[in-house]
């Protein structure tokens, strides 16, 4: 963008000297007939139309840095951002056509009127910066600054370094495999309670001939999540399965839902910055936005507070995360805040997403839905009814949802084609190398999950489609991990890897067993809207734009 601030500034330093008359002998008759306000608009068309032809023909070839990177022309790259601004269908479906143009190479560049960015499309190039220099590429600090807003700027998301390093240190505990155990009873309660006020809500609208009932299966997936990450990660019972007029909820649910609107917001503020965006009149999207981001901060800012008396006063012995920081005495009240919100947002927004795709791809696959039914029936068939009296041992209920090979291809399945974050950018923090190949300080590289999860050089030719045997075993007895993909770990990028990986996959992988066991266990389902009405959309993670009703019928135990 310097270069367009040059070009600004030349266009206003010409217009100072056309009104001061100093340019009057130099200019022809034409222009000296003209008036001032036409003369203005004349020099900075003509000045801009030069930055333009610079920056599409002349910098590309002879001044970018990246020009050595291959990649589709700036044209194709002002196509893309048009794509961006004016449908809710993800960037991430455009990059996965330019991926097939230069299948040979690892890294693609994307040119542009702004930065040239790099987009990653192999595991040699994502491993560089994932793995190798994890710390040499981190989060855009415009984006760090606008999404800091809602998933804390100082959290476990944005640290970088060190302090990243001694924040996982102090919170992995709270994902350790005995923790992990310990929470499956408390996940199938959940699940259990979901279920019931479904089967309520198809009840009210169901005739006596039969039990079926239409339910937008989003907000019921946020609100179960929600309650899910409150007892695990603060040791609080949300209720929001309950009081869907929860603020937590309702805030969450207005920021998290996809429209054109927002989606341009976003780009703007990611672009530029929150604080600019902010200072646009008349742009009611700014006033609502920023009341739902500090009605969450200060919920946030009570439940810190509330965590700490209770520990101080009451010596409240919880394992819940943020138990955990407290007690660490190493984080100040806003981190503690910023960590809260860190994960209630990436707590929730991954398994909820997750549950809503698998119950899309479900419907949408009868054979593998009535599979699943069978497998977990015949598990689980004492268990499912939420007032059953039997109970459940934590060692029991883990290592029979985790023995299940089906629900294990299901929920591998459903984080495979549908990762809750599509893109994630890095930039540069030094100047370095990748794949050989210098890049500079403030490069923007482009991580496409999306992409790589949906690949046929790593998972074959039908890749983008809804197969849970890849992760089953030849015979079908028990599940097995990245089962069919040519690149083994390399092939699924959902929850990353290295030491930036997500702390939580384990989790969100154990919330979803039960999410989704409970509901095959007690509904048969079909969508209960066109299939193309199903559109992934999203600024930063992924819906459905539309919502997900899905026409459920109750069935009764074996």
């Amino acid at each position: 963008m310097v270069a367009l601030q040059v070009f600004t500034f030349a266009a206003v330093l010409e217009v100072l000297l056309v009104a001061r008359g100093a340019l009057s002998s130099y200019l022809p008759d034409i222009i000296r007939k003209m008036s001032l306000s036409s003369i203005i608009i004349l020099i900075f068309a003509v000045n801009y139309t030069t930055w333009l032809i610079y920056r599409l023909m002349i910098y590309p070839v002879f001044v970018d840095p990246l020009r050595s990177f291959p990649g589709p022309s700036s044209v194709n790259g002002l196509k893309l951002l048009w794509f961006r601004l004016t449908t809710t269908v993800i960037p991430a479906e455009r990059y996965v056509t330019i991926a097939k143009r230069f299948s040979n190479d690892s890294v693609i560049a994307l040119r542009g009127l702004g930065k040239t960015q790099l987009l990653l499309t192999k595991p040699d190039s994502i491993a560089e910066v994932l793995t190798d220099h994890p710390y040499d590429f981190i989060k855009p600090p415009v984006v760090r600054k606008f999404l800091g807003l809602i998933l804390g700027e100082n959290g476990q998301f944005f640290a970088e370094g060190e302090r990243h390093k001694f924040i996982r240190k102090n919170t992995r505990p709270a994902f350790s495999s005995r923790a992990l155990q310990d929470l499956y009873p408390m996940m199938w309660t959940k699940a259990l309670t979901l279920t019931r006020l479904l089967r309520d809500e198809v009840q009210q609208q169901s005739t006596a001939a039969d039990s079926m009932g239409t339910v937008d299966i989003c907000p019921w997936a946020t609100r179960a999540s929600l309650d899910v990450i409150g007892i695990a990660g603060l040791g609080r019972e949300f209720n929001m399965l309950k009081n869907s007029d929860d603020k937590l909820f309702k805030a969450y649910e207005y920021i998290s839902e996809p429209s054109l609107e927002k989606i341009v917001y976003a780009f703007l503020c990611s672009s530029f910055s929150y604080q600019m965006v902010q200072r646009l009149p008349f742009w009611s999207l700014n006033v609502t936005f920023r009341e739902n981001i500090e009605s969450i901060r200060r919920i946030a800012e009570d439940l810190v507070r509330e965590k700490r008396e209770a520990i101080v006063g009451k010596g409240d012995d919880n394992f819940d995360i943020l138990s955990l920081l407290i007690r660490s005495d190493n984080f100040s009240d806003s981190e503690l805040v910023d960590q809260l919100l860190t994960y209630l947002v990436a707590g929730h927004e991954t398994t909820s997403l997750a549950f809503t795709w698998a119950c899309y791809l479900l419907a949408t696959h009868p054979n593998w839905q009535t599979a699943l039914r069978e497998e977990v029936r015949q598990a689980l068939s004492s268990h499912l009814n939420s007032s059953s009296s039997v109970s459940i041992q934590h060692k029991d209920l883990g290592s029979i949802l985790e023995s299940l090979p089906i629900l294990h291809g299901v929920v591998e399945e459903a984080l495979r084609l549908y990762p809750a974050a599509p893109i994630l950018l890095r930039v540069a923090a030094v100047d370095t190398h990748l794949c050989s190949r210098p890049i500079p300080k403030g490069t923007w590289i482009l991580i496409p999950p999306w992409l790589i999860n949906r690949s046929p050089e790593f998972w074959g030719a039908d890749a983008s489609d809804f197969r849970p045997d890849r992760w089953i075993s030849p015979g079908g007895k028990r599940p097995i991990s990245n089962a069919g993909t040519a690149a083994g770990n390399s092939g699924s990028l959902t929850f990353l890897r290295g030491p930036r990986g997500c702390i939580g996959q384990n989790f969100s992988r154990a919330e979803l067993r039960c999410l989704i066991a409970a509901m095959v266990g007690q509904f048969e389902w079909t969508l209960a809207m066109p299939e193309d009405r199903v559109v992934p959309s999203g600024a930063v993670t992924i819906k459905p734009a539309n919502g997900l009703y899905v026409q459920l019928k109750s069935i009764g135990p074996e």
